[in-house]
């Protein structure tokens, strides 16, 4: 991203940009548009594609940015999701723990071999009261 803003500095890359038609603060949204991660690395092809599609009418600058965004905002998603997933196998190998220190614990407390029970059960539901 840095490099990115100073490029666009230079004269003979705004040059270039201006001879497109596309002004430099929209290039830096281009650029952070393609750049879901926020890495501040993206393809220098891809990104001189994105700025030629983008300098067209104003509908398909709009279509593109849209596409753009919706694009961005999947790879979040994906992110998110794989994060997610690492969350439940944690949460998974915790309720495994968790079961057994209980089996162990109820072992240790009543001597009874609690090993044998699957580690599935139903939660326990606290006595009602005999009123």
């Amino acid at each position: 991203a840095e490099e990115f803003r100073a490029a666009v500095k230079m004269p003979e890359v705004a040059e270039k940009l201006e001879l497109i038609g596309l002004p430099i603060d929209e290039a830096e949204q281009l650029f952070e548009l393609m750049d879901p991660t926020g890495r501040g690395e993206i393809a220098v092809q891809d990104f001189i594609a994105s700025c030629l599609q983008l300098t067209g009418s104003s509908k398909k600058r709009d279509i593109m940015q849209v596409s753009l965004a919706v694009d961005n905002l999947m790879a979040r998603m994906d992110d998110l999701d794989g994060k997610l997933g690492g969350v439940e196998a944690q949460m998974s190998t915790m309720h495994t723990q968790t079961v057994g220190f209980m089996k162990e614990t109820l072992s240790v407390i009543t001597g009874y071999d609690y090993s044998h029970l699957p580690d599935d059960l139903p939660p326990l539901q606290a006595p009602t009261s005999m009123d």
